[in-house]
């Protein structure tokens, strides 16, 4: 059964010929590890037990929805810095007489160091839109969800538009509103590592448990993989300290002021 399993596993893995064709890079790559998950999965279940295996399975999906989580705030700082740059860089163009259009094809053209390929794909399509004599403002409104700050951004510019408000004001204000957050969020950050340190602690406690009950000779292992009543206590304490854990995560991240 394992040979079957592990033969299927490297003729679905392994590339064809118009299979690489049709999927290349990232994509190609995402369909094999799907594909390779269910004979792992099979093989895990007879080998390990299926209380092991679905304690497993929820260890993995809260690191990997850890992860994700670590990623997507990573990006949201970086877009608010970028976002950040930009703002100021308008505001010293407008502030010396330039049109808001004339400042972001100028940004376009020369985009600092620090901006991301979401801010800088819609800086340049709000450039070549404000080239032809249109307002861009729309188009910062309709920026990735990943942009709120260059969204606010936007719906300033709109205001300013269709208000007559002077466009320099609202800059002065959006950038002190993003610079405030961003200071926020790094010292709520930092002193939040603490709580968040002692959450991985106690994540990881029970392992320290069955190693004193190993080292004692109680067996642990043995009663959680291999009885009933094991496997129910191995799943339960499993998903409650990865449920805490999870918990922590997303208390810390509120009060440091992420959303996602």
């Amino acid at each position: 059964m394992i040979s079957c399993l592990l033969l299927a596993t490297a003729l679905l893995v392994l590339p064809t010929g118009r299979a690489s064709h049709r999927i290349a890079g990232q994509k190609n790559h995402q369909v094999r590890w799907s594909v390779l998950t269910v004979p792992v999965v099979v093989i895990g279940a007879w080998w390990a037990g299926v209380g092991l295996l679905l304690a497993g399975t929820v260890v993995a999906a809260t690191l990997w929805w850890t992860v994700q989580r670590g990623r997507r705030r990573r990006t949201a700082t970086r877009n608010a810095q970028a976002t950040a740059a930009v703002v100021g860089q308008l505001l010293s163009d407008v502030a010396a007489g330039a049109s808001i259009g004339h400042s972001i094809r100028g940004i376009s053209a020369n985009l600092p160091p620090a901006t991301t390929p979401e801010i800088a794909g819609v800086l340049h399509t709000t450039a070549r839109h404000t080239a032809m004599g249109a307002s861009g403002a729309h188009l910062l409104i309709d920026a990735p969800s990943t942009c709120p700050d260059l969204r606010y951004l936007g719906k300033l510019w709109a205001v300013s538009e269709s208000r007559g408000i002077a466009l320099g004001v609202l800059l002065e204000q959006c950038q002190r509103r993003i610079d405030t957050r961003l200071r926020h969020s790094a010292s709520t950050q930092a002193s939040l590592q603490g709580p968040q340190a002692t959450a991985v602690v106690l994540a990881l406690l029970p392992l320290a448990g069955i190693g004193m009950g190993a080292a004692m000779g109680a067996h642990p292992l043995e009663f959680l993989c291999q009885t009933s009543l094991g496997n129910v206590l191995l799943i339960g304490g499993v998903s409650l300290a990865c449920g805490g854990f999870a918990w922590v995560q997303v208390m810390t991240h509120r009060a440091a002021g992420h959303q996602c």
